[in-house]
C-alpha cells in the first residue's frame, strides 16, 4: 500500500515530513476488560471487538522509539481499545475496518505530545515514561529480540506511580501489517493508518504478563474498564511509517 508524502505544519512552524518514520522497541499485553465499559468509552461509530459475551479487550503497551522522524528519541505508554467500524455482535466484519481506538497516550516529551495532537488528534500527554528490557546473557546485538527478554514498563503521573506492566518476550517473527488507530481529531473520527514491519515474538499472557495498576488518572480510568486478566503479550522492534490519516465518513 502506497501513500502519498507531504508535510504538516505546527503551531510552532516547525515542519514534519509524512509519512512519518520511526523505529521503535515495544512490549505489551492485550487484557480481558468489561464489554459495557468499553462501549461507552470509545464513539458510537466504533464497536469494541468482543472476546466473550461481556468482554472487550485493553491493549497497553510501552514504545521506547529510538528514532523519529527527526524529533529526539522519545518513550510512550499506549492504552488503546480494539475496534471495528462493521461487526455483528462485537465481531468484527472481514471488511470490518478493524482497528485500535486510543484511549491515552503518555509520552516523554512536549514536542511529541504536540505533534501527536495537532496531527492525528492522539491523546497525548507529558508524563514520566520507563521503558526497560532484561536481556538474557548474549553475544547478539543488543537490538536483538529474543523470547528470553523480560520487558518492564513503567508510568509515573504528577510524581506518582500510575502502572506498572511486566513482560515475557516470544518466539519473534518478521512481520510486516498495517494496522488502523482512531482518535477524535478536529470534532470528528479520525483514521490512521500504521504500516509496521519487523520481529515481534505474540504469545498468551497467562503467567507470562504482570499489570499492577496504581494511583491516578490513567490508573482510575483502567480501573473503571474491568481491566483483567492477560489474554496474550507481544514484544519486538519495529519500523513504521505513520501517514496522516483522514476524516473518517
Amino acid at each position: 500500500m502506497t501513500f502519498p508524502d507531504h508535510t504538516a505544519t505546527l503551531s510552532t512552524g516547525r515542519r514534519v515530513a509524512l509519512p512519518f518514520r520511526c523505529q521503535a522497541s515495544l512490549a505489551g499485553a492485550l487484557f480481558a476488560a468489561d464489554w459495557q465499559s468499553l462501549r461507552r468509552a470509545v464513539p458510537d461509530d466504533l464497536t469494541p471487538v468482543r472476546f466473550g459475551a461481556r468482554t472487550g479487550g485493553v491493549v497497553v503497551a510501552g514504545v521506547s522509539y529510538s528514532k523519529a522522524g527527526d524529533f529526539d528519541p522519545y518513550d510512550e505508554l499506549a492504552v488503546v481499545v480494539p475496534v471495528a467500524r462493521r461487526t455483528v455482535g462485537g465481531v468484527p466484519l472481514l471488511d470490518g475496518g478493524l482497528g485500535g481506538y486510543v484511549l491515552a497516550l503518555p509520552v516523554t516529551t512536549e514536542e511529541s505530545r504536540r505533534m501527536g495532537r495537532e496531527i492525528w488528534g492522539y491523546p497525548k500527554t507529558v508524563a514520566d515514561v520507563e521503558i526497560r528490557r532484561d536481556a538474557a546473557a548474549s553475544t547478539e546485538s543488543s537490538t536483538q529480540v529474543k523470547a528470553s527478554d523480560t520487558w518492564h514498563v513503567e508510568l509515573r503521573e504528577d510524581g506518582e506511580r500510575a502502572l506498572t506492566l511486566s513482560v515475557r518476550g516470544a518466539k519473534p517473527h518478521t512481520r510486516e501489517t498495517t494496522l488502523d488507530s482512531y482518535t477524535r481529531h478536529e470534532g470528528r473520527l479520525w483514521r490512521t493508518p500504521v504500516e509496521i514491519l519487523g520481529p515481534v515474538g505474540v504469545g498468551v499472557g497467562r503467567g507470562k504478563v504482570s499489570l499492577d495498576v496504581g494511583t491516578g488518572r490513567l490508573a482510575s480510568r483502567i480501573t473503571r474498564l474491568g481491566v483483567g486478566r492477560p489474554l496474550g503479550r507481544f514484544a519486538g522492534r519495529i519500523h513504521a511509517r505513520v501517514q496522516a490519516g483522514s476524516a473518517v465518513d
